[in-house]
């Protein structure tokens, strides 16, 4: 390592990219909120939709966000079931849209669903893979500079364990807050 390098160990000392970290922290919690906000649209758009319609055309196709640790987000359909005679909601399945891709794909989504669902599924679907595109850009840029500094110092933390030391000590208050 040249001796002009500073040294930097993630688990104590401020890294000398946390302006960066911060820049990141803020774009997916943006992103973690537009995809809240679509989230409880769809649920306000299906019930709105469930009530013009006659309780056997009712849909079982779910959303949720998972909000990770490294701030990442799933955004993700499943299966709904009932729960004995109380007509109460559970998840049921998963379903998979594949590693790489950002879609659901729509077929797969609307399998035994009501017709009347298609479009508000495609409309909402739409919108989430704009988010997923947006958070995989993230989430390279993030990747990068955790490269960057394993080249830079010799550390051995990934960009995602990075982001979490990074939370981790803005929790604690060490960090500084970069928030415009």
């Amino acid at each position: 390592m040249d001796s002009h390098r500073a040294e930097w160990t993630p688990t104590t000392d401020k890294s000398p990219i946390d302006p960066l970290l911060a820049w990141l922290t803020d774009h997916f919690h943006d992103l973690a909120d537009e995809g809240q906000v679509i989230v409880t649209r769809y649920w306000r758009g299906l019930r709105a939709l469930e009530d013009a319609h006659p309780y056997q055309m009712r849909s079982t196709l779910g959303l949720r966000m998972r909000l990770r640790d490294n701030l990442a987000i799933s955004l993700e359909w499943y299966l709904m079931g009932t729960l004995g005679r109380t007509k109460r909601s559970i998840a049921r399945v998963h379903i998979t849209k594949g590693r790489k891709q950002d879609a659901y794909s729509l077929k797969t989504l609307m399998r035994r669903q009501p017709v009347w669902l298609t479009d508000f599924v495609e409309e909402i679907e739409t919108e989430l893979t704009r988010i997923r595109i947006r958070q995989s850009r993230l989430v390279r840029i993030r990747d990068a500079l955790g490269e960057f500094m394993k080249v830079e110092t010799g550390s051995r933390a990934t960009g995602s364990r990075m982001m979490t030391q990074y939370l981790a000590r803005d929790l604690q208050g060490e960090a500084r807050d970069f928030r415009c």
